[in-house]
């Protein structure tokens, strides 16, 4: 993860996740669509409204956020599969073995924090870190980073994590500590990640107690069919 993967990021990313998000919301409409054509469902048509009606904004608004922290962390890692951290389908990369894994969101994120480490570097000169190696810690900084959404602000970050000659630490301390307070950065540790996550799949299954039986991955990424495959 260098000073350049930063900056780059930033170039359409906020539209990136605004298709994705209007993808969803495709999806989702389809997938309600079918449970109310659905007359093997226990719920009524009325069941089935009231409570989609009653959350589905909500619904929208953790997906968009949801996206955000997927494609923060895929600047990190790139070409891992999403479907595998969120649901445990699949291997931790997409060309990777195709494996059931039963494991938590818990350990998943912290198998995704191992790699990192293991294998990613960032630039010598980062300031947090002890010859360009990413720790728990600056995995988590980075996504924080990533997610600032003022581009004043991320600069400025930018600018101080990855110092030059004609950068003045001292003179803009004021205001990196204002932008390190008002996003987060240096508080968040790898279980406010988890934690959004968890609150994410609990929420895909409040929805499944609604509709049964739908495919996760189909909703978010379009991956598979709408329903899961059952062994007969």
């Amino acid at each position: 993860m260098r000073k350049e993967d930063f900056i780059n990021f930033y170039k359409g990313f906020g539209s990136k996740v605004s298709v994705r998000t209007n993808d969803f919301k495709d999806r989702f409409y389809d997938l309600i669509d079918y449970a109310l054509r659905n007359t093997k469902l226990d719920k009524s048509h009325d069941e089935i409204l009231k409570k989609i009606a009653t959350s589905k904004e909500y619904y929208f608004n953790q997906v968009k956020y949801i996206y955000r922290l997927l494609s923060c962390i895929n600047a990190i890692i790139p070409n891992y599969n999403e479907s595998w951290l969120l649901f445990g389908k699949g291997g931790m990369f997409v060309s990777g073995k195709e494996i059931n894994n039963d494991s938590s969101i818990r350990n998943r994120v912290d198998e995704i924090i191992d790699y990192i480490i293991t294998n990613i570097k960032t630039d010598s000169n980062y300031i947090h870190s002890d010859e360009g190696v990413i720790t728990e810690d600056i995995f988590i900084e980075f996504i924080n980073i990533l997610l600032i959404d003022d581009r004043q602000s991320i600069d400025l970050i930018i600018k101080d994590r990855f110092p030059d000659p004609n950068y003045d630490r001292n003179k803009n301390e004021e205001r990196v500590f204002k932008i390190e307070d008002k996003y987060n950065i240096d508080i968040r540790d790898k279980y406010w990640l988890i934690e959004e996550f968890q609150n994410f799949i609990a929420s895909m299954n409040r929805l499944k107690k609604i509709i049964p039986g739908f495919n996760e991955s189909w909703l978010m990424f379009d991956e598979g069919d709408m329903f899961e495959k059952t062994e007969n």
